[in-house]
């Protein structure tokens, strides 16, 4: 099935960020508690590691000094280990909690608070989810990024939060549609309290990338990984573990397999085979950041009119100026 568009939409512009200053170690004016803006031209650089094209939050809490690590996903609810959100709250979880909002973090290993019921945590053993992936305690998710504007500096492996709207401009623009959640118009958007439902997708955001001098709608995807086994790593010239990938569905992929380098098949832990094909040319919006290699995607349903999903994996070369408020985004390659 086709998705629908919705009105609004990421824009992407070619052009260079102009020469904005970065806080790194000053502390906010606001000293008793963490900045929850950054000031015009002023961003704020996020405590956050780049791991193999993932990308890893780190911020500490304000009053306990607890210690975290965030899995950045644009395609994913928040969720927590339900042992870390104990520890978040100081104590044992009351029975009916599903939920969590983060305590204000320390100025100097700072992320932005939750936004209301929008930045909420769910506790992802407490709703039926699965625990997110070994060595993290949560996924930052669409909540997290959603009415924000940050830069993904994926070659300078540097994260930055910036003042609402604060993005350069340039002529060459190229859109991004946004992806709706799906919805069960017989459940409606929200549980009566105003809580988003626990049970709902959320939204996805689609990008236009070019393989070979060929346009394809992929969706956006930050958290996209696979767990590669030595033997794949070992092809592809990579270090065994958990890295970004970027998939292709399996008509294109087949089609590109036909004239471009391939990688022997290898076996996942579960014994399904896994394929990986080599394309030289990745472009988004005329950026080249490629060569980058891709998976075939054979266990995710077929969406009509997407090609795969791009991560960091695919992103190397680029960095990314995102408005997810008001929809602009910028790439450069810095």
């Amino acid at each position: 099935m086709r998705w629908p568009c919705a009105s609004l939409a990421l824009l992407l512009a070619s052009c260079v960020a102009g020469g904005a200053s970065v806080n790194t170690g000053t502390p906010p004016n606001k000293h008793q508690g963490a900045r929850t803006a950054a000031g015009s031209g002023e961003p704020i650089v996020l405590p956050a590691s780049f791991e193999r094209g993932l990308i890893y939050l780190k911020p500490v809490t304000e009053e306990s000094g607890v210690p975290m690590t965030l899995l950045l996903s644009s395609t994913s609810r928040s969720t927590l280990r339900e042992a870390k959100a104990a520890e978040l709250v100081g104590g044992r979880l009351e029975p009916e909690t599903t939920t969590l909002i983060l305590p204000k973090m320390a100025w100097d290993a700072f992320i932005p608070e939750s936004r209301g019921d929008e930045g909420r945590f769910l506790i992802a053993s407490r709703i039926g989810e699965a625990d997110p992936p070994t060595g993290v305690d949560g996924i930052a998710g669409t909540g997290f990024l959603a009415e924000r504007t940050f830069t993904i500096d994926f070659k300078n492996a540097v994260f930055l939060f910036r003042a609402p709207g604060e993005a350069p401009f340039g002529d060459s623009y190229e859109r991004i549609n946004l992806i709706p959640s799906k919805r069960d118009p017989k459940k409606g958007p929200e549980e009566p309290s105003g809580t988003p439902r626990e049970d709902e997708p959320p939204e996805t955001y689609a990008l236009s990338v070019s393989l070979g001098g060929v346009a394809h709608e992929f969706v956006f995807d930050l958290g996209a990984r696979i767990n590669l086994s030595s033997v794949q790593a070992q092809a592809l010239g990579a270090e065994p573990g958990l890295s970004a990938s970027c998939v292709l569905s399996p008509p294109l992929f087949d089609e590109l397999a036909k004239t471009l380098k391939t990688f022997p098949t290898t076996d996942d832990p579960d014994g399904e085979p896994v394929r990986f094909v080599e394309v030289p040319s990745v472009k988004v919006a005329g950026k080249e950041t490629g060569p980058a290699w891709f998976v075939r995607d054979s266990t995710s349903p077929e969406e009509a009119g997407i090609a795969g999903r791009v991560s960091g994996g695919c992103l190397s070369k680029l960095a990314l100026t995102i408005d997810f408020r008001s929809g602009l985004a910028v790439v450069t390659n810095p």
